[in-house]
């Protein structure tokens, strides 16, 4: 573990200069129509594979997560998994243009963070301790790894031991951090997606070896074991915003359950909650 106390005394101004960072990157593409639509894009891309499973459309579904708590987050992961996705016309990424243009303007952490958030991945994490507002303890979900302690003031306060999140991890100078959207997912999915550490990469080679053999794909690519661990890298993401955003949205759209009174007695209200 990196000791709480030295955590304590560089978070705060690394947190200041990290937020400071993603708030210039957002005027970027807010002040760039190209990067502007091409995010929009992102995101109805990202959605689609959500609202076919809620049975809704986009508007609909938009009107209702914008007056809850979650929008921020759907906005932060879509944006992130936008911001490192390479651009099919030039091959840079958001953050590669975004750097090469104003990386000289950055603090050094600043510079640092974004670089971190390029080369991460979203994964899924057992949280095993939580300090709220200070720190949470993870480890990879389904293993009895050493746990690492990540710097953490926002999720830290929503989180409890036993959680399974899926979120992209960064290493700044041996201070862990999240790279902002931490999305919790229901135990339910979180064991079917990890049975086992190796779960989804085994069922990638299943699917590319049958999409091989039914002539969906005319060969496997030369280095299996790489293409196999890129898809992955693509599918985790997607799999892990499915999961939470049905979710939180069928937990935000649900009706109260009605109490139901077996025994017929008057209902009376108790100083005691059990």
């Amino acid at each position: 573990h990196v000791k709480t106390q030295s955590i304590c005394m560089k978070y705060p101004k690394l947190r200041r200069n990290v937020e400071q960072s993603v708030r210039n990157l957002l005027h970027y593409v807010n002040s760039h129509e190209t990067w502007y639509d091409a995010y929009q894009r992102e995101f109805d891309f990202m959605l689609s594979h959500v609202l076919e499973d809620l049975g809704t459309d986009q508007e609909t579904f938009v009107d209702v997560m914008q007056e809850t708590p979650y929008w921020g987050v759907i906005f932060g992961y879509t944006f992130e998994a936008f911001a490192i996705r390479p651009s099919e016309e030039t091959g840079r990424t958001l953050i590669d243009d975004y750097l090469r243009r104003h990386g000289r303007h950055e603090t050094l952490s600043g510079r640092q963070y974004l670089h971190a958030i390029k080369d991460s991945q979203v994964r899924f994490w057992e949280v095993t301790d939580v300090a709220p507002a200070e720190y949470v303890d993870i480890r990879p979900y389904g293993t009895q790894q050493n746990t690492i302690r990540v710097a953490e003031y926002y999720a830290s306060q929503n989180l409890c031991r036993w959680d399974c999140i899926a979120a992209r991890l960064i290493n700044l100078n041996q201070i862990y951090l999240f790279s902002g959207a931490v999305l919790p997912i229901p135990l339910e999915k979180a064991m079917m997606f990890y049975k086992d550490p190796a779960y989804v990469t085994q069922n990638m080679k299943k699917a590319m070896l049958a999409a091989c053999r039914d002539g969906v794909i005319e060969q496997l690519p030369d280095n299996f074991e790489q293409a196999v661990r890129e898809k992955v890298d693509e599918v985790i993401p997607l799999m892990a915003f499915r999961a939470w955003v049905l979710n939180r949205y069928n937990a935000c759209t649900r009706m109260p359950d009605e109490p139901e009174n077996a025994d017929g007695e008057v209902y009376r209200q108790a100083r005691v909650r059990f």
